[in-house]
């Protein structure tokens, strides 16, 4: 009733942290109830206007998609195709750095339903509550109901300029691509086009992106 009514305002948001494998500690928000069940509902709008965006080489948190996809398609390239040398490239606290401003003006460029808009920016500007400590935050923490669709979205756009960056490189072997969320996998054929591809790759996708190479 109190969304019906335009009341609805969002909860501070609880946080904790899960330590990950570099022993470095993620952070992670964890909403009212109240909260997860409208986030929920707004993901499935969000999820149906983005999904036909996304190329087939991404498998993050899509219908029928699953990491064990992602991997099946990059073992099926590996095996059948010409691939030598694997570019592996992530972006580093992908939701940790997420400009507010910027993802609201980027989500209003396909959402013209102003109530959802509105969600949204409650949601970003929720704070975070830490030992009993109201704060306000930067980012999106990890545990947002809508953050699978707002996050997909956003790596969405860096697939468009990592493509832009295959098509700068001019490989002159075979290339996949293959995403995951933020995490890419790049195939190539030739050494000297993954190379070519992380110099160009620097230029043009965030600092905060971090890439190596590997071969097979």
């Amino acid at each position: 009733m109190r969304l019906q009514a335009n009341r609805y305002r969002s909860l501070p948001v609880r946080r904790t942290y899960i330590p990950k494998a570099d022993g470095r500690q993620r952070p992670l928000g964890n909403p009212a109830l109240e909260d997860k069940i409208v986030q929920g509902a707004v993901a499935q709008v969000l999820n149906a206007i983005y999904e036909a965006d996304f190329l087939d080489c991404s498998h993050g948190f899509r219908p029928a998609r699953s990491p064990h996809g992602a991997l099946r398609t990059v073992h099926a390239a590996i095996m059948g195709e010409r691939v030598n040398w694997v570019v592996d490239a992530d972006i580093r606290d992908f939701f940790g750095q997420v400009d507010h401003l910027w993802l609201e003006r980027m989500v209003e460029h396909q959402i013209a339903d102003r109530r959802i808009l509105r969600l949204i920016r409650l949601w970003l500007r929720a704070r975070v509550m830490e030992d009993g400590v109201h704060q306000y935050r930067e980012g999106h923490p990890a545990g947002f109901g809508n953050q699978p669709a707002l996050g997909q979205h956003l790596s969405a756009l860096r697939t468009g300029f990592v493509g832009a960056a295959m098509v700068k490189a001019q490989a002159r072997g075979d290339v996949r691509l293959v995403r995951f969320a933020p995490d890419y996998l790049l195939l190539f054929e030739h050494q000297a086009d993954a190379q070519q591809m992380l110099i160009v790759a620097a230029e043009i996708l965030p600092r905060s992106a971090t890439t190596q190479t590997r071969r097979m």
